[in-house]
């Protein structure tokens, strides 16, 4: 058994697989006859085909089984079929029955039943498109060329110099940039800033002596060639650095003040929760009465839901009881029908009357030809025997009396 259901896996696996190549050639023969132009563009909201449009079922089956009709019925059409009786409306039997029957027309081979192309996707589709694709192809004379692919020549390899002189300027300089960083981690680490390793700030106030109207004009002409994009640094984590110290100053100075606003908040929503437990303590003194009195009602109502199912259940087999009880009353009913039906019927007297009657007229006529036939017995009789005299005759008619008696 697993080795069937590993086999029957395998081969919906490879139909599958199959579906999904025969899509991919289906797609680039639609793109050689341009049907984003033709089709797409000319018959309108049809989107152009994903590679895996037919190949799987889509969300919405009833649209993906129209686009293929549609697409079928371009291609009838392109190879000269006249469809034009086809409808989107049509019943989808009626309308794989037509697409089946105008490709026994136009030639293509079908090899599955026509109930496979109903669901507008699979396997099937996609074989009855490529055909269709590859008839549409033929009669417009295309022919597949194989590739031709133009010879390069190979790429030559650089020759290596091996007395070349190795470049020491490049470790030079990485050295020196790690001693400048150590230095700024010395200085940083021991509370001074780079800009305080040198010589004292100046603590003079600058005045200004330019016209701010002048100033403001000439800053608007120079400020688009003052922008300047800084590249990314290596460096960059000291800057960071200065930005954290200056954030933890910050967070310092305004912590205060947001921790007594953070108190005084926690301290009113205290208060609020305070508030809100003594009014349901009032309630539940207020209303406990009315609580008493609604479980008291809830548990009358689960007795009586418990009565209520209990008469319910006695009810349906009451009522079980009496079905059964009138179906036998029923049949009953029926045979004493019959059985008076029998009792007061008089046909069987009457037919037994026919029959005596029947019986006696048969008896009649066999007395009847009994006599007949004794009468021509005794003419035989007294034909055959001559006559001798008078004597003779009543010896003769005496003998015959006596045959008659016996």
């Amino acid at each position: 058994m697993e080795d069937d259901n590993q086999k029957q896996g395998r081969s919906l696996q490879s139909s599958e697989i199959d579906s999904f190549l025969i899509m991919e050639d289906v797609v680039e023969k639609l793109r050689l006859l341009d049907y984003e132009t033709r089709f797409c563009g000319a018959k309108g909201g049809f989107k152009p085909l994903a590679r895996t449009y037919f190949a799987m079922p889509s969300n919405n089956p009833n649209e993906q089984f129209t686009y293929f009709i549609s697409l079928v019925a371009w291609l009838m059409g392109v190879n000269g079929q006249n469809v034009s009786s086809w409808s989107k409306y049509d019943d989808p039997n009626t309308a794989v029955n037509n697409v089946v029957l105008e490709l026994k027309k136009l030639g293509v081979d079908v090899d599955f039943p026509p109930a496979k192309l109903k669901t507008g996707s699979g396997e099937s589709v996609c074989t009855l498109l490529d055909a269709l694709l590859n008839r549409t192809l033929e009669r417009m004379h295309f022919q597949f060329r194989k590739p031709v692919f133009k010879e390069e020549p190979l790429a030559d390899e650089a020759e290596i110099d091996e007395d070349a002189e190795i470049n020491t300027d490049a470790i030079d300089e990485a050295v020196a940039g790690e001693e400048e960083e150590a230095l700024y981690t010395e200085l940083v680490q021991g509370g001074q800033s780079p800009n305080q390793s040198g010589a004292p700030a100046m603590q003079a106030v600058l005045v200004s002596t330019v016209d701010p109207q002048k100033w403001n004009m000439e800053l608007e002409k120079v400020a688009p060639f003052l922008r300047v994009e800084v590249a990314n640094d290596s460096k960059e984590w000291r800057t960071h650095l200065e930005q954290t110290k200056q954030y933890e100053e910050t967070i310092k100075n305004t912590l205060p003040e947001c921790k007594a606003q953070l108190v005084k908040l926690a301290d009113e929503v205290n208060k609020a929760l305070e508030r809100i437990t003594s009014k349901e303590k009032h309630i539940n003194n207020q209303f406990d009465h009315m609580a008493g009195e609604f479980r008291k009602q809830q548990a009358d109502l689960a007795t009586v839901t418990v009565r209520y199912n209990q008469i319910s259940e006695n009810v349906s087999q009451l009522t079980n009881e009496m079905s059964r009880i009138t179906e036998q009353l029923d049949t009953i009913k029926t045979q004493m029908d019959d059985r008076s039906n029998n009792m007061t019927d008089t046909s069987p007297l009457v037919k037994i009357k026919q029959a005596l009657q029947k019986l006696k007229g048969d008896i009649r006529s066999m007395e009847l030809r009994i006599g007949v036939v004794s009468h021509t017995l005794l003419q035989a009789k007294m034909k055959e025997k001559p006559s001798v005299g008078d004597g003779v005759r009543s010896g003769i008619g005496a003998d015959t009396d006596m045959d008659l008696e016996d």
